[in-house]
């Protein structure tokens, strides 16, 4: 195993809390702090605390469920392990019962995050990749930044390995940047923002540390992009649609 797999293994370990987008920003930078919570009272006896479980997906849910009906996004958020639990003795739950400063968390899921309609047809007259009207209706879409978006993707996800043995864990049919930021490596940058992203996905698990990307449906007139993303190692090809 390499430095970066076993980076990645303790990424992946509980545990995890699930909360919505805003929150979620405002806790990176003031911390995750205990609140008051009738649960953990009835179990523990504390009157503030964090709950967090060692179940991501059980996190994730419960962000959804906190966030349905509304305009806020579930996301789900790391604890590191170092950090000293109020009681530990209500397993899979974890307990805390002060302040969690930024730097023992890490945003592990925040995706999907917005549906077609929330898309602005800028992206959809773009020139960085295409898709078929009918997946439109269908999929959510990545955005580099849920509040102020100047990047778009989509994703689909694959499982299997070309003739040289590496491992694609997904097709990218539409990638895109607002025209106000092109030519200044945002491109590049949010691209590589959105396959970090896409391999820290409990529902993307065939998109592993190593695994690659392919975009699909490439126009003639984006080539030249996607070459250069070829010819740095950041996609293991692309194909032309």
């Amino acid at each position: 195993m390499t430095a970066f797999d076993t980076a990645w293994a303790l990424l992946k370990m509980p545990p995890y809390h699930g909360t919505d987008h805003v929150a979620a920003e405002k806790i990176m930078v003031e911390g995750l702090k205990p609140h008051f919570n009738d649960n953990a009272y009835q179990m523990a006896g504390f009157d503030k605390v964090i709950f967090a479980t060692d179940n991501e997906q059980e996190a994730f849910e419960h962000a959804e469920d906190d966030t349905y009906g509304t305009d806020l996004k579930p996301v789900v958020i790391h604890i590191a392990d170092d950090v000293e639990t109020a009681d530990s003795s209500y397993a899979p739950w974890h307990l805390y019962d002060k302040t969690i400063p930024p730097d023992k968390l890490r945003i592990v899921r925040k995706m999907p995050f917005v549906s077609p309609d929330q898309i602005p047809e800028v992206a959809w007259a773009g020139v960085l990749g295409s898709v078929h009207p009918y997946e439109r209706e269908k999929r959510d879409f990545w955005v580099d930044n849920i509040e102020d978006p100047d990047a778009w993707g989509m994703h689909r996800n694959r499982d299997y390995r070309t003739g040289d043995g590496t491992h694609i864990g997904a097709e990218i049919p539409f990638f895109e940047i607002h025209p106000s930021i092109r030519g200044k490596g945002r491109g590049r940058e949010a691209l590589i923002q959105y396959i970090r992203e896409l391999k820290q996905l409990p529902e993307g698990e065939n998109m592993r540390p190593s695994s690659k990307v392919i975009p699909t449906g490439v126009i003639p007139s984006s080539r030249g992009f996607w070459e250069r993303m070829y010819e740095d190692g950041i996609i293991q090809d692309y194909h032309e649609g």
